[in-house]
């Protein structure tokens, strides 16, 4: 059984999908139609995620709440071949079906244009015949721009089931395109809901569903641990303690079971002037009993990010229960397997948990590291976000007392572990780059870099679904397809098939190595024209296998040498450039033999082709062995002179000026 289904699963028993009401003769059908052009890759105005998700987490939400026997559906358009005739029935309307729909949501990707009339027909094609109940809720951003009516669609619904009700929810639509949809609504007695955010958005669909005859959305119920399908209704919290002294409980909401959870207690005696700041008792219990003196208390109670206290009067000695009424809801992020790998564990470790509410006048914020089982808040509407290197998975939601709101529907983590060798079974590489990129059609090249690590071997948690793993190393790159699975590690080593090329650039005969700078440049000759550069002394590559000629020079002259190699992956090869070549010392000089200063100096090899120049008072050039004609000028006075340059050597020579 896959975690998406064995969270939904989870949810059921819990009670968050309640049985419908007794004698009801036929279950409810609801079929969502999803818009699937393209613009729902675009995102509303003034919000951070795309309309495709912000619909996604609304019919999450809402199915949350949906009784157990409700037949739900998914028909989508546009998101497949993006043509006119682009309809698809993702999922068949059925109870039960919520584990293949948010599976189905996970994988969508708008890609074309909006057969909005052809994706109602199709709708109404899935609804039972009457006297059952039916609802179609249409999630759009812009009207059937395939040419037809979808007000003519009506007809199909209603010969179908006469009493199918057609609720509408626009996306920042134009008004223009929300006027010719607003007689599907009209028509079938249904809402028609014009959305601009993704909190509204929310809403939007939740009360769609509360208001389908009733019969779709169940209530929400205070929840501890979830328990099998058949549990009983839990227990009221008991009204007398066994035991002498102060029995604390919490509830989630007025007439809930007892929270399981550790609740972080804090004990303050009142006094007649007020409440002292010293606590006479504090610490993290289920339900503590406390035997305190006679007095007047006040009881704080802190939950996750809820906090709330209640006032009570003790007798020494008397049995006495005190439920504090926290008013909260419960968000149940992903939780790995109990037997997870070690490596999984470590790396959710790193998850970022942030939680924002933005329903209220002054927006608040809270951060925790790590994936807790679950965080309590209080009702209002939140944007709660798990990052996981710069990978950010955002839930919009609105919780209320006593409900539990699982964020992993549809997200369920694994982990991957990438390493980088510089060849198939060769060693590993120490300083590789290694990057996880994941598909996003707004990112340049359609791709964004989630994570990024120049630790060999490096693990990071990632939700379930493919990506793509990076290693890089000096001009080399291997890149690669992965596929992360719910509560496993994937290992990937990555094989840049690359070797090391190392060049030292020596003077024959020369004593000791030049003072002059080594420039040293490598050039594919096979595959794409690679260039590496390197001023090292020896200057050391690391690059892809292949054929590459190897240029080197000494100084800004004539003094280069170079060798074609061929490089095996996985291979070492050592180059030495020897150059014969030997040192000027050049000075101008005037008539009564002192230097004359800044001296343009020009230097040509036999066949008049310029091989060194520069402006400086005392030219020291490195030139290959050979014969050279050197030229000064300086203030209108020149000289020129034939020079001989042997191996190894270092020559003055100076001239004197006319």
């Amino acid at each position: 059984m896959s975690r998406i289904a064995r969270l939904w699963l989870t949810a059921m028993a819990a009670g968050l999908a309640m049985a419908s009401p007794a004698g009801a003769a036929d279950p409810h059908t609801v079929v969502f139609v999803l818009d699937g052009s393209g613009s729902m890759w675009a995102n509303l105005e003034g919000e951070r995620r795309n309309k495709l998700a912000q619909s996604r987490d609304a019919i999450l939400t809402s199915l949350a709440s949906t009784t157990r026997d409700a037949r739900i559906g998914l028909v989508s358009f546009g998101h497949r071949r993006g043509d006119c005739n682009d309809v698809e029935v993702m999922v068949r309307p059925e109870s039960g079906s919520g584990v293949r729909i948010a599976g189905a949501l996970e994988k969508h990707k708008p890609s074309g244009r909006g057969p909005i009339t052809l994706a109602l027909r199709e709708a109404a094609r899935q609804l039972p015949p009457a006297p059952a109940d039916a609802t179609v809720v249409l999630i759009h951003d812009d009207g059937d721009n395939c040419q037809l009516d979808p007000c003519s669609a009506v007809a199909d619904l209603r010969e179908q089931n006469p009493g199918t009700v057609v609720h509408v929810v626009s996306l920042g639509a134009r008004r223009e395109e929300n006027l010719r949809l607003s007689c599907l609504p009209n028509a079938t007695g249904g809402k028609h809901y014009e959305t601009v955010t993704g909190v509204q958005l929310i809403a939007a669909v939740e009360d769609a569903m509360r208001t389908t005859h009733g019969r779709v959305a169940a209530p929400f119920v205070a929840l501890a641990e979830p328990a099998p399908p058949k549990r009983e209704a839990a227990p009221a919290p008991a009204t007398e303690a066994a035991k002498p002294g102060l029995q604390l409980t919490a509830l989630l909401t007025d007439g809930g079971a007892p929270v399981a959870s550790p609740v972080r207690w804090r004990v303050v005696r009142r006094t007649g002037t007020g409440t002292t700041t010293t606590a006479v008792w504090e610490g993290d219990a289920v339900a503590p009993l406390l035997e305190l003196p006679t007095g007047a208390y006040q009881i704080e109670a802190w939950l996750g990010f809820v906090k709330t206290s209640s006032a009570i009067d003790v007798v020494h000695g008397r049995p006495q229960v005190l439920a504090v009424v926290l008013r909260a809801g419960v968000l149940r992020l992903p939780a790995p397997a109990r037997d997870a790998p070690p490596e999984l564990l470590a790396a959710l470790a790193d998850v970022v948990v942030s939680v924002k509410r933005i329903d209220a006048e002054a927006e608040t914020m809270a951060f925790q590291r790590g994936l807790v089982p679950e965080i309590t808040l209080a009702p209002g509407t939140y944007v709660v976000a798990l990052t996981s290197g710069s990978g950010r998975h955002e839930r919009t939601l609105s919780i209320r007392a006593g409900q539990l709101w699982a964020f992993d529907q549809g997200l369920t983590f694994g982990a991957i572990e990438l390493s980088a060798v510089v060849a198939t079974g060769g060693q590993k590489v120490d300083r590789a780059l290694l990057s996880v990129f994941q598909d996003d059609p707004d990112a340049p090249q359609g791709r964004r870099e989630i994570w990024r690590s120049a630790a060999s071997p490096a693990t990071v948690a990632l939700p379930a679904g493919s990506y793509h793993a990076v290693a890089r190393r000096g001009g080399a790159e291997k890149r690669e397809r992965f596929t992360i699975k719910s509560g496993l590690v994937e290992k990937r080593t990555l094989a840049l098939d690359t070797g090391r090329i190392e060049v030292a650039t020596k003077v024959v005969g020369s004593g000791m190595d030049s003072p002059d700078p080594v420039s040293t440049r490598l050039e594919r000759l096979d595959g794409d024209k690679a260039v590496a550069v390197s001023s090292e002394q020896p200057a050391v590559f690391e690059l892809p296998a292949g054929r590459y000629r190897v240029d080197s020079r000494i100084g800004s002259g004539n003094a280069a040498a170079s060798r074609e190699i061929e490089l095996k992956a996985g291979g070492r090869e050592p180059v030495t450039l020897e150059l014969t070549a030997g040192h000027l010392r050049l000075r101008l000089l005037d008539g009564s033999g002192q230097p004359l200063t800044d001296v343009a100096w020009d230097i040509r090899d036999g066949t008049g082709r310029a091989v060194w120049s520069a402006s400086q008072t005392e030219a020291r050039p490195l030139l290959l062995a050979g014969r050279y004609t050197v030229r000064a000028e300086a203030r209108d006075r020149r000289a020129e002179e034939p020079v001989e340059v042997r191996p190894g050597e270092t020559r003055s020579v100076d001239l004197t000026a006319r």
